[in-house]
């Protein structure tokens, strides 16, 4: 009979993975204006808050700022937000083979990164796009806030074998989720944010929405079990009354 049992997936030894004590993973000064950072949070949060890797519970990492390595002699590329399925953090986090994205440790490319833009010129822009088709990366979305919505404001890339073409639909099929522009008031800023949305565009709420919901959907059950509790005593009283 023959043993059909799988082989156990073989792990690469330490000695053969390239050395990273020599790679920059952080940077000591902020870079960011405020409606870049606030962005990248609203990027993320809902991501881990309401989505969770969507009905199949995929394992993901979603981050921002985090350096991605496709390999150990070029400089990284450290996108305002990325996010790659099927893949779980280190559990120490803190040491220096796990600081950044490595591509070869997960083993994978993330499958989209986002760059909020502005005041960049048209040719450092051409670079990231060389670059993250260079590292395979699917979907690449571009959120510029300071044009108009109608003006090209959020412009996506999908890879295909040796290119990027630009798409107008927002919507990633395989990982089950979409992109919206929402006008809103975000960290007590209002402006138009780019958003986290389901296929159907119903958006993936924060973890204070979520919290806001919920208080609405206690105090609407609460007011309707006082009414009917009001009800009931009106009921109550001619009967109460007869009976005396």
């Amino acid at each position: 009979m023959t043993d059909k049992t799988p082989p156990e997936e073989l792990e690469i030894p330490p000695e053969l993975l390239p050395r990273v004590d020599h790679l920059i993973t952080k940077n000591r000064y902020p870079v960011d204006n405020i409606f870049s950072a606030k962005q990248q949070r609203l990027l993320v949060e809902p991501l881990y808050s309401s989505w969770g890797g969507g009905d199949a519970r995929r394992t993901f990492i979603a981050d921002s700022k985090v350096a991605l390595f496709a390999s150990d002699n070029r400089p990284p590329m450290v996108p305002d937000m990325f996010l790659s399925m099927d893949v779980t953090l280190p559990a120490e986090i803190h040491l220096k083979e796990n600081q950044a994205y490595y591509f070869w440790m997960f083993p994978k490319a993330p499958e989209l990164v986002i760059e909020v833009v502005s005041n960049l010129q048209q040719d450092v822009l051409d670079k990231k796009l060389y670059e993250y088709l260079r590292m395979r990366i699917i979907y690449y979305v571009l959120f510029d806030p300071e044009k108009p919505p109608d003006a090209g404001q959020v412009r996506l890339f999908v890879m295909e074998p040796m290119k990027y073409r630009e798409r107008e639909e927002l919507r990633f099929p395989p990982l089950g989720l979409g992109l919206t522009l929402w006008q809103g008031e975000y960290e007590t800023l209002e402006a138009v944010w780019l958003r986290w949305c389901d296929m159907d565009g119903n958006l993936i709420p924060t973890g204070n929405e979520r919290a806001r919901q919920a208080e609405a959907r206690l105090a609407a059950a609460e007011a309707e079990t006082a009414r009917l509790q009001a009800e009931l005593e009106q009921l109550r009283g001619p009967a109460a009354d007869s009976a005396v």
